[in-house]
């Protein structure tokens, strides 16, 4: 508690010695918040939407591919299995189409 006093002290002794008018704050204000506007309304550069959703479109293929491939692994590797080990794990053949679809 007694630094943040102290910080607080620090504080009020800095701003003391500026002599800053309410008017010339307000412009102050007002032109780092036109700056912050501008800043962050920039227009995107030609073509970079369409360059997002074509690389987009191509890592959701790879993305779908990439789950059809383990559903087909994983049903190839249970068709192996016997009907015991099928039952040991709580499923049937009749289960094995069902998975990953």
């Amino acid at each position: 508690m007694p630094f943040e006093r102290l910080a607080l002290h620090m504080q009020h002794d800095y701003l003391a010695g500026i002599k800053v008018t309410r008017l010339e704050f307000e412009q102050f204000e007002n032109r780092m918040n036109t700056m912050a506007a501008v800043e962050t309304t920039r227009p995107a550069p030609f073509g970079a939407i369409t360059t997002y959703r074509a690389i987009n479109g191509v890592t959701s293929v790879f993305a779908a591919l990439s789950a059809w491939n383990d559903a087909r692994m994983t049903r190839n590797a249970l068709n192996r299995l016997t009907d015991r080990e099928l039952d040991d794990i709580g499923l049937c053949r009749g289960d094995i189409d069902l998975i990953g679809r």
